[in-house]
């Protein structure tokens, strides 16, 4: 009688996984993406937070690799009911990563950070901010100059 292997969590996967669910980032992606569920079988939300927690699991990993990276963990445990590695595969990720790009993700990084900030009152004294600022008091087409090498005007 052979024994299916038991899907284990990994205690690496509970700390950052939980931090995920506080913030609610699985429902922020979802919610801020275009998707349509009748054609996904993984939410974006659940694909982007599988790229994050691959990289608790191993280092560098590629992404055609992240199926492999959760082969013998409780997936159903971190992404929901019916969720199996190979859902987390490399086409379903670049989809979901996709739809991300689509959707102004310096603001969703910005949002994601502002919620950490606000769920764990993280204190903060200080704020950076670069900016650089490029402006010209001439139309292009009147600029005569030419650039040369190693000359700054």
């Amino acid at each position: 009688m052979t024994q299916e292997p038991n899907p284990k969590l990994p205690l690496v996967l509970l700390i950052p996984n939980k931090i995920l669910n506080t913030i609610g980032f699985v429902d922020f992606i979802d919610r801020t993406v275009e998707w349509d569920s009748r054609h996904w079988k993984v939410s974006p939300g659940n694909l982007a937070k599988a790229v994050i927690l691959a990289t608790f699991l191993k280092v560098r990993i590629p992404l055609f690799r992240i199926q492999e990276a959760f082969a013998g963990i409780d997936t159903e445990a971190l992404f929901g009911k019916a969720v199996t590695p190979k859902h987390l595969n490399d086409d379903a990720i670049a989809r979901a990563l996709d739809r991300i790009s689509e959707a102004k993700p310096e603001s969703l990084f910005t949002t994601l950070c502002l919620s950490l900030y606000s769920k764990f009152n993280i204190a903060f004294n200080r704020l950076h901010s670069d900016t650089t600022t490029v402006s010209s008091m001439e139309p292009m087409n009147k600029v005569t100059r030419k650039t040369k090498k190693g000359y700054v005007f």
